[in-house]
């Protein structure tokens, strides 16, 4: 019977390692992608590890620019010294920097990679593309203009009490939240301790949550900001 159940055990560590390394090949690529989206498109994949995913598609996205910029740096030279060879030289880089799109998009690209590198190994936080940033900002303030709402109203209310150790959140929609939640706001880790309703009409549902010290078990972590629901 004491082999049976060692076996047993044995059999779900092995069949729960198989569905986390599967978990991992299927969740990766997919995080790579959702790291280029803005933070309101992120939400539904929290779980994800974005920031390994931003680190990978800065990455690609780096060194897809500079083969890019190479290829067109090329074209551009040859054009310029009306030769086969590709001439090298400050003044056709800066003519190709500044006098075509392509090295605009190519310094722009190259910047924008190096950022979001930044973010992902300084910060540890996914970023999204700047032009993915902007039609997710322009959708959203066109879907709050079309349904006449103020959006101020959807931006939380969230305060630190002054000691530090207790944050107050008030907003106008009713999250997900439990006592298994642990939020990262500032770089803080808190963890819920109380929800209930209040009279205000425009944020009704008030959350606290207590500041997570060292030792404290922590189960669930999701990022956040006062400005998540301005989106919706």
């Amino acid at each position: 019977m004491a082999m049976d159940a060692e076996t047993g055990t044995h059999t779900r560590l092995a069949s729960s390692g198989i569905i986390d390394s599967l978990s991992t090949l299927v969740g990766l690529p997919l995080a790579i992608v959702v790291s280029l989206l803005p933070a309101r498109w992120r939400r539904p994949w929290r779980g994800l590890p974005l920031a390994v995913g931003t680190l990978i598609s800065s990455v690609l996205q780096i060194a897809l620019i500079l083969w890019w910029g190479a290829v067109e740096y090329g074209e551009y030279a040859r054009a310029a010294a009306g030769n086969y060879s590709v001439p090298f030289g400050a003044a056709y880089f800066v003519g190709f920097v500044l006098a075509t799109p392509y090295g605009l998009l190519a310094i722009y690209g190259l910047l924008e990679g190096l950022v979001r590198f930044a973010s992902a190994v300084v910060v540890g936080e996914p970023l999204a593309t700047l032009p993915l940033w902007i039609i997710g900002s322009v959708l959203a303030a066109l879907g709050a203009l079309l349904s006449g709402r103020d959006p101020s109203l959807c931006r939380d209310i969230a305060v630190i009490r002054p000691d530090g150790h207790m944050l107050d959140i008030r907003t106008c929609r009713r999250r997900d939240w439990d006592s298994c939640t642990t939020i990262e706001y500032r770089g803080v880790f808190f963890r819920l301790v109380e929800e209930r309703e209040l009279a205000d009409a425009s944020r009704p549902h008030f959350y606290r949550f207590e500041r997570v010290h060292q030792g404290d078990l922590i189960r669930r972590i999701e990022p956040y900001s006062p400005d998540e629901l301005l989106e919706d």
